[in-house]
């Protein structure tokens, strides 16, 4: 599917009333951004007003999160609908209608936070890091940059989703693929999800899906 098929369909997805596709819960949005906040390096968490990328922002829910939380925030999308959606509901951030692939701005961040982008659902590693690395370029040194997916961590296709699962070793193949930064923590919401994993393992189940998220500090 290439860019415009992909923006038509997220469109079409955000003109729905109901959307399966994006963080639309402000709890839910609340609860992700304050779990990021508490992640974050010592030399993040200061009285200065941190500046905060939101990539793939979709209607915007999150990065409100993150505002009220006390960034200064800027959400891209490439769906223009979203872009429209989210500048009606939360006029305190700032949201641009972008190609995330291409991105350009004049102004570097503290913060850049990817959850779902359509860019990682791929097995193709290479490409994933190709676009991560743009963005280390417009983060300020000690900034990081946030990566999220979902997975089973088996390397398999989700039939019934748009993503492809990451195994531990992509994940760990993307890191050494990171340039001008460095992994500082692999972080799984979930409480227990390890040993959850394992046991599914030993008894020959299927895993259960769970998010994840990446940090990486630029250096």
């Amino acid at each position: 599917m290439d860019s415009e098929q992909l923006r038509h369909k997220y469109n079409e997805a955000f003109k729905s009333p109901v959307d399966k596709l994006s963080v639309n819960c402000p709890t839910l949005a609340k609860n992700i951004a304050l779990s990021m906040i508490k992640k974050l390096p010592k030399n993040l968490k200061s009285e200065k007003k941190l500046k905060l990328l939101d990539i793939g922002c979709a209607k915007g829910f999150i990065s409100e999160a993150f505002r009220v939380a006390g960034f200064e925030v800027h959400g891209i999308d490439y769906s223009d609908v979203a872009i429209d959606i989210s500048k009606k509901q939360f006029p305190k951030c700032r949201f641009t209608h972008m190609d995330a692939f291409n991105p350009s701005f004049d102004e570097k961040f503290d913060v850049i936070f990817c959850k779902g982008f359509s860019g990682s659902n791929t097995h193709d590693i290479k490409f994933v890091a190709d676009f991560s690395n743009k963005y280390i370029d417009f983060l300020n040194e000690g900034g990081v940059l946030i990566i999220s997916s979902i997975s089973n961590f088996r390397d398999e296709i989700n039939p019934t989703k748009t993503w492809r699962y990451w195994n531990y070793n992509q994940i760990n193949e993307l890191s050494g693929l990171i340039k001008n930064a460095k992994k500082i923590n692999f972080y799984i919401p979930e409480k227990f999800y390890n040993f959850k994993f394992l046991i599914d393992k030993l008894l020959n189940k299927k895993p259960k899906e769970t998010n994840f998220y990446i940090f990486y500090q630029k250096i």
